[in-house]
């Protein structure tokens, strides 16, 4: 571990250090880094994996971290890179926490100060802050309202019922404790869930919720980049949800999940199939009203709860958009679903794609998106 004098003030308990995976990040990595210093993270104690990139990524985190602080690595995928990095750097005889992070994120002010601060390592062994988007388009004004909801009710609720299904990659700290008690060698797609779900199988321990720690995180640009996120993120969920065999242990965990996805498919159903069916079976012109009309006023409550909470009300002029990327959501749920379900059937597997492509994901960050992150 480096020598800082200022980290030799720090309790052990409270020792950690900042890792991140990154695959051709030139575009962002370096205000992710600066970021990081800027939001009381020692530059010491920041390391970058760089899973064989083709562009400038390595030299812009040697430049700015120094050699030591830098590894390079064949082709690995997010998950086995990260494990290559743990053992190369030392984390776990070094640092008591690891915080692993994706290559796109800006930092809230304080952020590491109130992650060491409020950090329990007698209660828990993993712990994760709230995730915010970066200020964009239409898609970052739609994520913006998901996650408003998703932090102000969801994970409190979560959190005190000790099912957090999801540590997520912009923040995922992890007692280097149970570092190895991991397989980083999991065939999913999102390293992330699949991370979570074996602290719970495992009985590792809880997962604490710092809901004042806030980083902030890039979303797609366009609609073919948000199709490609979201059916990575869906089909990894379902990879995951089979390779636990979730849904069929009587644990709390297992039942949240279960109703997680039972709500979705009714409200998929609903949407695609029982409205157009009573509309046409009824032949009623005020029911399909009523009907669009409950539905418009939800979505409308669902863009004001999050302009309210993130303090963009520019949020509200991409409402309309929203029931466009909702549908989106949906189909590719289910798509994936059920490909992932039927693969599984019919035992046909095919090795994970290695890696991971951050194309139509990344984008230079403007001087007025980092100012305003910088205030908060």
């Amino acid at each position: 571990m480096a020598k800082c004098r200022r980290c030799k003030r720090i309790p052990r308990h409270a020792r950690i250090c900042l890792l991140i995976a990154a695959h051709n990040e030139e575009l962002i990595l370096d205000s992710t880094l600066k970021s990081a210093i800027s939001a009381g993270m020692c530059r010491h104690h920041i390391y970058v994996v760089d899973d064989n990139s083709s562009d400038n990524t390595y030299n812009i985190a040697v430049k700015r971290l120094g050699k030591s602080n830098v590894h390079r690595v064949k082709r690995s995928g997010k998950a086995l890179a990260l494990y290559k990095a743990i053992g190369r750097f030392r984390i776990k005889k070094n640092y008591t926490w690891l915080h692993v992070a994706d290559a796109d994120c800006l930092f809230s002010r304080n952020y590491f100060r109130i992650i060491r601060r409020d950090l329990d390592p007698n209660k828990y062994c993993a712990a994760i802050g709230v995730v915010q988007s970066l200020r964009g388009g239409w898609i970052s004004a739609y994520r913006t309202c998901l996650y408003a909801f998703g932090q102000v009710v969801n994970r409190r609720i979560e959190s005190f019922l000790r099912v957090i299904p999801v540590m997520p990659g912009p923040t995922s700290i992890y007692h280097t404790s149970i570092l190895s008690e991991l397989d980083f060698f999991a065939r999913s797609v999102t390293e992330d869930f699949d991370m979570t779900l074996q602290i719970y199988r495992k009985k590792l321990g809880r997962i604490q919720y710092i809901k004042t720690a806030v980083i902030y995180s890039q979303d797609p640009k366009t609609v073919k980049g948000y199709y490609k996120q979201i059916s990575r993120w869906s089909k990894g969920y379902f990879q995951s949800l089979i390779n636990h065999h979730i849904g069929l242990k009587p644990s709390p965990i297992d039942v949240y999940l279960a109703y997680q996805i039972f709500k979705t498919l009714f409200f998929a159903t609903e949407i695609l199939v029982l409205f157009p069916l009573r509309v046409t079976i009824i032949g009623s012109g005020q029911l399909l009203l009523i009907m669009v009309a409950s539905d418009f006023l939800m979505m409308l409550t669902f863009a004001v709860f999050g302009a309210i909470y993130s303090k963009r009300w520019a949020v509200l002029l991409y409402f309309p958009a929203f029931f466009v990327l909702r549908a989106v959501d949906m189909v590719v749920f289910i798509k994936e679903m059920l490909a992932v379900s039927f693969k599984r059937l019919l035992r046909i597997e095919r090795k994970l794609a290695t890696g991971w492509s951050v194309a139509d994901r990344r984008y230079k960050l403007t001087f007025e998106a980092i100012a305003d992150v910088s205030k908060k």
